[in-house]
């Protein structure tokens, strides 16, 4: 490779850097429209002719692309970390790419390789785009440039990229890259030494080195074998700090797919890819058919590709168009057949259509009809149709009527008009009233003894028919709640006239039955016990009771002095709960025994408690407070 040479000033001082990469995933440009015989491997070499460029621009550079579809490949390094190619330009190439960007976060610089596909020959100016001005960058941008080609036309894509540094080191070590499955590909990389020289005599093995000025040197590799790592080396001198960067590119090798119209007319250009790509639109054409695709024989026993399907281009191939009659179908419909199927009637040339098999409960078949309400166009049974257009044809029918007629069976009041129809329908509801009765259900006999309707079934409509609304008696419920009670039950009683009420049957301790009411606290309406109710109307009544009201009537027995003694009050409305106490001091008084009507009682009477008439007072739960006299002797 020869060498422009152009030197730039050396950094007069150099600081440690990291790696900052963004790995541009592999993309492929498309070259010269040209056709290949078969899709064979290429093999890349250096372009013949172009010389490897260096130029301190600072933004532009001349290129001589020697073939359309050649590799250009274009490097940038510029003292700055801040500063980075926007964009690169030419007008004899394709849109350039970038493949690696490595930048020195302590400072000191940035390398970038992008790349291009030449699309012209001859002289050509390179053109970058930088994020701010480098007019005044000591040194000014180095620009390197470089080309590859191949074999057989293929297309461009860069794998992979990366960037390494060293410091104070005469070793130089590019970056480490793994190549892709791909048999076709090269690496190549720069690097920039801070203060020393790097040596273009001892490359590593299968790498050729390319002096580019101020100590600097670009490498490559045309030869790389897939999926293989390769990290070449370099040296340099005396020890010194370096920047490198490096990147692989594989080419792809180009398949054509031909397009034979096989019996159909029109024209089509050959397809011609390096990756699995859509095929081109069909359009080609054929009287009274339609595409239906492609296939690699002719006669369809090939492999098949729908229309713009994905192809693989991994080799050559003639396409051949598949062609379908234009035929048109008749689709029959029954439109609410009840029964019978027909299968569509496919054919190109006017035809009688097919006789009806279709049939309907009820309905008579009136012919076809292309609107499913009839509104369309008609055609007879047997009619002769043109097949020039697909169409749904529509069982026309005529319904069989049928006549339902309501009979109000003795109603007092209502009418009701009967219902025609040809389709299983709910019946009208009954609009028809008996005074004292509820309306249940139709029947098709007077008496009851036919077929029952409920109100609203929906009835066959397949014969007519006379239903006879059926009655029962209204009846009412008065169901009785004993409402606090502690026994009894009583059952609810039933009538569809005025009534005597059952006796209550239920039973509350310490209290005596009042009555019924039709609210549980008695705010509702009264009924006596035994009393007669309407049943016009379901009720329920809640127990009424009335609380027993303890009372003293009389006491037996009297009290000492002194002494203990039993004493009996006689009277009602006590329970095991009544307490006794008294007003006299220095009594005690104790219950012994309770019953309903009387309380026995233990009497103790102090020595100091005079003779004289005294008050018991008798205290129930729940109840009034009684008192009663009794004597102290």
């Amino acid at each position: 490779m020869s060498n422009q040479g152009l030197l730039r000033r050396k950094a007069t001082r150099w600081v440690p850097m990291c790696i900052v990469a963004s790995l541009v995933a592999s993309s492929f440009l498309v070259i010269a429209n040209q056709e290949i015989a078969s899709a064979v491997t290429p093999t890349i070499t250096e372009a013949s002719g172009f010389p490897v460029s260096a130029d301190t621009g600072p933004t532009t550079m001349s290129i001589n692309p020697r073939s359309v579809g050649d590799l250009v490949i274009f490097q940038s390094q510029i003292h700055s970390t801040s500063i980075t190619v926007t964009g690169v330009s030419s007008s004899g190439t394709g849109p350039f790419q970038l493949a690696q960007r490595y930048v020195d976060p302590n400072g000191l610089l940035t390398e970038e390789i992008w790349w291009a596909v030449a699309t012209s020959t001859g002289s050509t100016t390179i053109t970058a785009s930088y994020s701010q001005s480098v007019a005044s960058l000591s040194p000014a941008p180095q620009l390197i440039a470089d080309s590859f080609t191949t074999s057989v036309p293929s297309d461009w894509g860069a794998v992979i990229s990366g960037g390494s540094f060293g410091t104070g080191a005469t070793a130089i070590a590019f970056p480490s890259l793994t190549s892709s499955a791909s048999p076709s590909q090269l690496y190549w990389g720069y690097v920039e030494s801070a203060t020393g020289t790097a040596d273009t005599t001892s490359p590593s093995t299968g790498f050729t080195d390319t002096s580019v000025g101020s100590g600097n040197v670009i490498v490559s590799n045309d030869s790389l074998s897939a999926s293989t790592a390769y990290a070449p080396t370099d040296t340099q001198a005396p020890a010194s700090n370096y920047t490198a960067i490096g990147s692989i590119f594989e080419a792809a090798p180009r398949s054509t797919v031909t397009f034979n119209a096989n019996l159909g007319s029109g024209s089509m250009s050959p397809e011609v890819a390096s990756a699995p790509t859509a095929l081109t639109t069909n359009t080609f054409a054929r009287t009274y058919y339609t595409f239906a695709g492609w296939n690699t024989a002719a006669n369809g026993s090939g492999t098949a590709y729908a229309d713009g399907a994905t192809y693989p281009f991994s080799a050559d191939t003639t396409l051949y168009a598949q062609w379908s009659p234009n035929n048109h179908t008749v689709t029959f419909n029954g439109n609410q057949a009840t029964s019978g199927t027909m299968v569509p009637q496919v054919t190109n040339v006017p035809t009688a259509l097919t006789g009806d098999v279709f049939a309907r409960t009820y309905y008579t078949f009136a012919g076809w009809n292309t609107a499913a309400n009839g509104l369309g166009t008609a055609y007879a049974a047997g009619a002769t149709y043109s097949f020039s257009a697909d169409t749904t044809l529509y069982a026309q029918w005529t319904p069989n009527n049928h006549t339902v007629t309501f009979n109000g069976n003795q109603a007092t009041g209502g009418t009701m008009s009967p219902q025609v129809t040809n389709v299983p329908t709910a019946l009208t509801s009954d609009t028809f009233t008996r005074t004292g009765y509820n309306f249940e259900g139709w029947n098709s006999a007077a008496n009851g003894l036919g077929t029952s309707y409920a109100d609203g079934v929906t009835y066959s409509f397949g014969a007519n028919i006379i239903l006879y609304a059926q009655w029962t008696l209204v009846t009412h419920t008065v169901t009785f709640i004993g409402n606090s009670d502690t026994s009894g039950s009583m059952s609810p009683e039933v009538s569809s006239a005025p009534t005597t009420l059952s006796s209550d049957a239920f039973v509350r301790s310490n209290y005596t039955f009042a009555g019924w009411n039709t609210a549980a606290n008695g705010s509702g309406t009264a009924y006596a016990d035994g009393t007669t109710y309407p049943f016009s109307a379901d009720v329920t009544l809640y127990a009424q009771w009335k609380a027993i009201v303890p009372h003293a009537q009389r006491v037996v027995g009297y009290a000492l002095a002194g002494k203990s003694r039993s004493v009996t009050i006689v009277g009602s409305g006590f329970t095991n709960r009544s307490k006794v106490s008294s007003n006299a001091k220095g009594v005690k008084v104790r219950v012994v025994h309770a019953r309903a009507n009387r309380l026995v009682l233990t009497v103790i009477v102090g020595h100091g408690v005079r003779p004289g008439h005294y008050t018991f007072s008798v205290t129930t739960p729940g109840r009034k407070l009684t008192k009663i006299r009794f004597v102290t002797k």
